[in-house]
């Protein structure tokens, strides 16, 4: 799939140093320390490009460099098993207020994981924007979901991030759920 300049290909493990730098400059939370920047890569990138490679894809230029990515957990309910045995331990370590953190990121998949299987986290280098890149991630991740018979994905979104909602509904994407600052919506296709 071609985007302007950028082709979406699966991802691959070797991406992920590429993944953890798309992450920490699109991050809307801090990452001035190195146990802020671990965090986020525990959270929002490793657990998906080492246990989901498969179901991730990203963006890359002329030069197989990523731009972008879209991350996937096609059975939110096992990722959630694996996020609290291999990846709860280590935030742990970072530091109580990272561990609370950690906990609550995963409560909201948890809540919903029963109802829509497939979750994603997607992030688009500022690039990378606005091209059509995210729409293309979005049909690639969808054309692959449907062959291994999923047909609905859900994601969580900043309440106040109006250009990525707006994304999200032209996308398909309609808000199930609204928390303080949080909301949930559901893609069927």
């Amino acid at each position: 799939m071609e985007c302007e300049k950028l082709t979406v290909r699966v991802c691959r493990t070797e991406d992920l140093l590429a993944l953890r730098r798309i992450c920490e400059e699109t991050a809307s939370i801090p990452v001035a320390t190195e146990k802020q920047r671990q965090y986020l890569h525990l959270v929002y990138c490793d657990i998906y490009v080492l246990t989901q490679t498969e179901h991730c894809f990203v963006a890359v230029d002329e030069t197989d460099t990523p731009l972008g990515y879209l991350l996937c957990a096609p059975d939110t309910a096992a990722f959630l098993r694996c996020y609290r045995r291999d990846y709860l331990p280590q935030i742990d370590l970072l530091g109580p207020s990272f561990a609370l953190q950690g906990r609550f990121a995963q409560t909201i998949h948890a809540f919903f994981a029963h109802s829509f299987s497939a979750h994603l986290h997607i992030d688009l280098c500022e690039t990378a924007r606005h091209s059509g890149t995210g729409t293309a991630l979005m049909h690639a991740l969808k054309a692959h979901l449907a062959t291994i018979g999923i047909h609905t994905l859900f994601l969580s979104c900043a309440s106040n991030n109006q250009t990525a909602l707006a994304f999200y509904e032209r996308n398909g994407f309609v808000c199930k759920a609204a928390l303080p600052g949080l909301k949930i919506l559901v893609c069927h296709f």
